[in-house]
């Protein structure tokens, strides 16, 4: 990550965002290389500026994307082609 003072000022003490913070500690995708590797390639192939230089550099425009996608809560629709943000991430 790179400007991550960013981040710390958006969450603060902010109840919403340290929920959000706490869910993306417990899901933990970040852990995981692979997931880290197919956001950069989609970040790229959607034009989501989130990746520069290789590393994840937050600003005040990206916070909640980055959110949302650290939460893995960014869908798309097989059927539209639409992409989604959405508040639940049930496995079918």
């Amino acid at each position: 990550f790179s400007n991550v003072s960013v981040l710390q000022n958006k969450v603060g003490n902010n109840m919403r965002y340290l929920r959000k913070m706490a869910t993306i500690k417990n899901l933990g995708y970040y852990n995981n290389p692979n997931f880290l590797e197919k956001l950069k390639n989609v970040c790229l192939t959607r034009g989501w500026n989130i990746f520069e230089n290789g590393k994840i550099h937050i600003t005040e425009e990206n916070v909640e994307v980055l959110l949302v996608l650290f939460q893995n809560k960014r869908l798309l629709s097989e059927i539209t082609d639409e992409i989604f943000d959405v508040e639940s991430v049930k496995l079918i």
